[in-house]
């Protein structure tokens, strides 16, 4: 029996302008344009798929291996994660008709670190870069999305020295640490989170790079209560991996080349040498950048930046038991979304298909600083289907 389900959400344009209060003020992440699970929004929440009812976008969450206790609250476990708004944007000039055009030219997420649109992250920061000279500070968090920090708590409380406080009602505060910090040999930022616990994050940036360019990633987790229970992160002894460990003396490493992650090891049950071993695997694909083909200026010179990019597509997650995750991707922008993934096939053999649509947001006129065209529009997912190895068991439409 085939199931069709209708999704329809009315009250975008009251949410768009609640979220415009809430982040807006400290940086330009639109809401059109929002990735990730948020505290503040509303989902349709599947096994491994999560659809934002506002903005159409689509979160595929796949846990990597167990989740790994160290204390009372405080444990540990890999997300690959998927957002099917893999583009992020640079603005560029070009003189037409005696006049200067701003536009913006679509690019790889740069967050996206394991093919595009996933991402493999345990936690890293956004700190002091520039949105029309307003300083910010972010966190990107493991389910993709983005949390903004300021000054303030609530309006008229918070502003403490030194400390910030998260927009989006996740209560997060973030400090920034010049002797409480494990490595007491430079500077840190640590975030506690409502359980108790503490993320801390070191810069692992060049020598003189600019703000904007600064790489802060996490490098402990511990519990503010218990401090001997810990995780750390260890992104410089080898070449080519990231190292995890643990209090309980369990390891694992992370494998990456120049752009993208491709193998995963964990501890696993037996003698300290098991691993579990979770391989993925990409074939570099030229993908048009997303409505640039018929957005671009005429005076864009598409011999310095083409229509089209190569990315690195994730074509199947491969798991210790022999099974694997296998994805399709669409490539081209004519219609539908440009890097969207189409299909996944899952280990038992089921699959999942998506399409989509462009979403025009009517409301949402961006008028602050380095605002682009882009924000006015998203491709969202239009329709789901779930099926058995070849049997369709589901369906479901979405309006926005």
């Amino acid at each position: 029996m085939t199931y069709l389900t209708k999704i329809t959400f009315k009250s975008v344009f009251v949410l768009a302008c609640w979220l415009t209060v809430a982040t807006g003020v400290h940086a330009q992440q639109f809401p059109s344009q929002q990735r990730g699970l948020n505290a503040d929004t509303a989902y349709q929440i599947g096994d491994i798929d999560h659809i934002n009812l506002f903005n159409g976008n689509l979160t595929l969450t796949v846990p990597l291996g167990q989740s790994y206790p160290v204390g009372p609250n405080l444990s540990f476990q890999l997300t690959l994660v998927y957002s099917s708004n893999g583009w992020d944007h640079e603005n560029a000039d070009c003189s037409e008709g005696g006049s200067t055009v701003r536009y913006s030219i679509p690019i790889q997420d740069p967050q996206t670190n394991a093919g595009f649109g996933w991402r493999i992250q345990p936690g890293k920061l956004g700190v002091e870069r520039d949105a029309g000279g307003l300083s910010f500070r972010s966190y990107f968090s493991p389910d993709g999305g983005e949390i903004f920090f300021g000054k303030e708590l609530h309006p008229g409380y918070g502003n403490q020295s030194a400390t910030w406080f998260s927009t989006d009602g996740s209560y997060l505060r973030m400090r920034y640490e010049t002797s409480a910090c494990v490595d007491q040999t430079s500077p840190c930022y640590q975030i506690d989170f409502p359980d108790g616990t503490i993320h801390e994050f070191h810069d692992f940036s060049p020598a003189g790079s600019p703000p904007e360019d600064r790489d802060w990633r996490v490098t402990r987790m511990f519990d503010r209560f218990a401090t001997d229970h810990h995780i750390t992160f260890d992104y410089t002894s080898m070449a080519g991996q990231w190292k995890i460990s643990d209090s309980h003396d369990r390891n694992h490493t992370v494998f990456y080349d120049a752009d993208k992650i491709t193998q995963v090891e964990l501890a696993a049950l037996g003698s300290d040498e098991a691993k579990a071993t979770y391989e993925l695997v990409h074939t570099p694909t030229s993908i048009d950048r997303q409505g640039f083909a018929t957005g671009r200026p005429g005076c864009h010179n598409t011999n310095i930046v083409p229509v089209e990019v190569t990315v690195p597509l994730l074509e199947q997650l491969k798991q210790p038991e022999s099974t694997a995750y296998t994805m399709l991707y669409y490539t081209q922008s004519s219609s539908t979304l440009s890097g969207g993934i189409q299909s996944l096939r899952l280990p038992t053999g089921g699959r999942y298909d998506w399409t989509y649509k462009l979403i025009d947001f009517v409301s949402q006129v961006p008028s602050a600083p380095g605002a682009q065209e882009y924000a006015n529009t998203s491709y969202g997912v239009s329709t789901k289907k779930s099926f058995t190895a070849s049997t369709l068991i589901g369906q479901w439409a979405y309006n926005y």
